[in-house]
This record gives structure tokens, sequence and C-alpha cells, in this order.
């Protein structure tokens, strides 16, 4: 888990959910289960967390943003 609760799998980003109360601390670590149909599910002592799928922008969009 990093400091700003994204969970790296796979070449896959996951973001803990904002409004989840506790959470895990940043380096704290997590379990991570694929199933036989390939979904991802993630655990922090035995609990589910709450995650969705996280994209980084990428530099192009950032830096037009910027531009305009």
């Amino acid at each position: 888990m990093s400091r700003d609760h994204i969970i790296s799998f796979e070449n896959h980003l996951y973001r803990v959910e904002k409004d989840l109360l506790p959470r895990p601390r940043p380096l704290e670590r997590v379990t991570v289960r694929v199933l036989l149909d390939g979904s991802v599910h993630i655990y922090w002592k035995d609990k589910p967390l709450l995650v969705e799928e996280y994209k980084k922008p990428r530099q192009e969009d950032t830096a037009s943003s910027l531009t305009t």
C-alpha cells in the first residue's frame, strides 16, 4: 500500500475508497486474490477492501491542461 492509498498489482493500480474507515495505513500489507473468473479481490486483516481501478493521467493530458 502506497502513501496515497494505491495498491499496485500486475501492472494495475487500485485505489482504496476514501470513505473507508478504518483502512490500511501506508506501507501496510494487504492480500490480493485472483479468482478463477479473473476477478481481483483485495483483503486487509481478512476483510474485503472496497477498491476501484485507478488510471494515472497521462503526461500529455496534464501538460495540455496547463497550457490552455
